[in-house]
């Protein structure tokens, strides 16, 4: 994977369950620090990245939703990740994990506006 995917990690690396977080548009996986900080979640184990070309982070060859939703899906498995929550752009991304097969599991989707231009 290159190195344009910043991570942030939070929670006890052998949870029961791992989160990915995708952000929304121009923004950073840290974004989600108050989600991290917040005692409920805890036990978990959360996984929030800045998307390739957001938020300062360095820009991949391709951007595309399909080439994100491909390049997350190897960033959840190789992190152990079984549920994904996206969050704008992020959840477009999440829902072509789903559709194209690079992801088997819970998705949670906040904040989409899927549209037939892709």
């Amino acid at each position: 994977m290159r190195e344009s995917w910043e991570i942030l990690t939070a929670g006890p690396p052998d949870a029961a369950r791992s989160v990915l977080l995708l952000p929304g548009g121009a923004m950073a996986g840290r974004s989600f620090n108050l989600v991290m900080a917040e005692p409920a979640v805890s036990p978990l184990r959360l996984v929030a990245t800045t998307l390739p070309g957001m938020a300062g982070a360095l820009l991949s060859e391709d951007v595309s939703i399909p080439a994100l939703a491909r390049r997350a899906g190897e960033l959840a498995k190789q992190n152990g990740c079984d549920v994904v929550v996206g969050f704008s752009h992020g959840a477009t991304v999440a829902l072509d994990m789903v559709l194209s097969g690079h992801f088997h599991g819970p998705v949670v989707l906040l904040g989409i506006s899927p549209d037939d231009s892709g």
